[in-house]
């Protein structure tokens, strides 16, 4: 009796695709020795949660454990305490130890195999095609050793990231260059050889000094620090003056301003260590970013994935005339909810420069000139709805991308690709009906902030809304 063929076998390959033959043992990278006892403080962490869920949840049990403690001898004590680490520090490295022995990836074709897990194995192809872009990024500890993770993003999906940690900074350049090569995504393979080719120099666009980051985080936070001194004074004089009451009231009254200390002070530091020593480069694969007092990321952005492109002023920047430049990356969900641990502010290109220098740059990624588009204000009538913001609010259709400002506290100028508009929608609310307005959005892929023009007239709105439309179908057709 034969065996029957597997009906998930396949004899045949579409054109142009590598068969994809899973690697054996002997042909997988392992990541580098140094990975286990750099990884194992994970599941120090992880003991300690279990420890602080368990006190928390049973206060004897703390109680407990406390009394024991001052019952002991002091060298009882110490001996028990170094003797837990240390056996669960060896646990913790033990683990990490399997996990990195169960790791392994080789680039067969145009396929990157993964296998990890100890417990649960896990094996995962990724295709290079579907590829977005390779970052290498150093945390504080892997920089300190001369390590790097390599971050892959894929095409949308619900896990399109994954990443290798840590390779030997050269090897991680390396290896990107490779992915990003058998991808299609750069022209760096000698076609003699058919070896990758070193990654081509950068041009510098744009450096921003890190003292320039510290004034504008400063600046920028001025106005929250202005409201708590000026609550803080007036519960003063209201509970100690007014009602005449005690310190104690007046402490209770205080209680508010805590959390939001914390909050102003820890967005100040993380957001000032992510955007410190930021450098703007041009390389072959795209726009690249250099930035990180602590950890460094070097992250790519190639100008095929921008969804669009936006320049912020906050109130407190127009004093010195600066500006921020951030775009939309197809793809990439962190750029709606704030990114990873290693990243700077998602998709930053210049955290903080003068409003010429955002321009110069703005520029080169969208190839629009601010100054040449034109742009119709809204209606005289949309100020019932936003009189502060109406006089700045404006929408205008240039060669390639739409033009919109909106904002107030923050003025906002947003571009948008007519290639990248995946809907236009038209949306009236009630106040907006009775004065004949409607705001027109647009939508991009995942990853995109969204457009929208506001308070327009109704008839200009829907013409608005007709072509973008017209536009978007004719630039996407273009482009296939």
């Amino acid at each position: 009796m034969t065996e029957s063929a597997s009906p998930y076998a396949r004899t045949d390959h579409p054109p142009g695709n590598d068969a994809v033959t899973d690697p054996g043992p002997d042909e997988l990278h392992r990541l580098h020795v140094l990975t286990p006892w750099l990884q194992s403080w994970r599941y120090l962490l992880g003991v300690v949660g279990v420890a602080v869920a368990v006190f928390r949840d049973n206060l004897t049990r703390l109680g407990d454990a406390w009394g024991f403690v001052q019952d002991q001898p002091l060298l009882l004590v110490l001996v028990l305490g170094v003797g837990a680490f240390v056996v669960v520090a060896g646990v913790s490295v033990g683990v990490a130890f399997l996990s990195w022995r169960m790791t392994g990836y080789a680039v067969t074709g145009s396929t990157l195999f993964l296998r990890r897990g100890v417990l649960m194995r896990q094996r995962r192809q990724v295709r290079l095609d579907r590829l977005q872009g390779v970052d290498v990024q150093q945390p504080l500890l892997g920089r300190l050793f001369g390590l790097a993770a390599l971050k892959l993003e894929l095409a949308a999906g619900k896990e399109a990231t994954t990443t290798l940690s840590y390779l030997t900074l050269a090897d991680a350049r390396t290896l990107r260059d490779e992915l990003m090569a058998l991808s299609g995504r750069r022209s760096v393979v000698d076609p003699e050889t058919g070896a990758v080719v070193p990654d081509q120099p950068e041009r510098t666009l744009l450096a921003v000094p890190t003292e320039r980051v510290l004034q504008a985080r400063l600046l920028e936070s001025s106005l929250g620090v202005v409201g708590l001194v000026a609550y803080v004074l007036a519960a003063t004089v209201v509970v100690l003056v007014v009602a005449d009451q005690g310190l104690a009231v007046l402490l209770a009254a205080m209680a508010p301003v805590g959390p939001w200390l914390l909050a102003i002070g820890g967005m100040l530091v993380t957001r000032f260590l992510q955007e410190a020593n930021f450098r703007l480069a041009e390389s072959p694969d795209g726009l690249r970013i250099h930035s990180g007092l602590l950890s460094l990321n070097h992250r790519t952005i190639p100008l095929r994935r921008v969804q669009g492109v936006h320049v912020r002023v906050p109130l407190m920047w127009r004093i010195p005339g600066w500006a921020r430049l951030t775009v939309d990356v197809a793809g990439s969900v962190a750029s709606a909810t704030g990114g990873d641990k290693y990243q700077p502010a998602v998709n930053t290109l210049v955290p903080v420069a003068s409003v010429h220098d955002v321009r110069a740059v703005f520029t080169r990624v969208s190839g629009v000139e601010l100054d040449q588009v034109p742009l119709t204000p809204v209606p005289r009538r949309a100020r019932w709805l936003d009189p502060f913001a109406a006089s700045w609010m404006a929408v205008g259709l240039a060669d390639g991308v739409a033009v919109t400002r909106t904002g107030w506290l923050q003025r906002k100028t947003a571009v948008v690709p007519f290639a990248r508009v995946q809907s236009v929608r038209a949306v009236q609310g009630p106040v907006q009906r009775m004065l004949g307005l409607a705001s027109v959005h647009v939508d991009g892929a995942v990853g995109s902030a969204g457009w929208v023009a506001p308070h327009r007239d109704v008839a200009e709105a829907q013409t608005l809304v007709r072509e973008l439309s017209t536009r978007a179908q004719a630039f996407r057709h273009a482009e296939s």
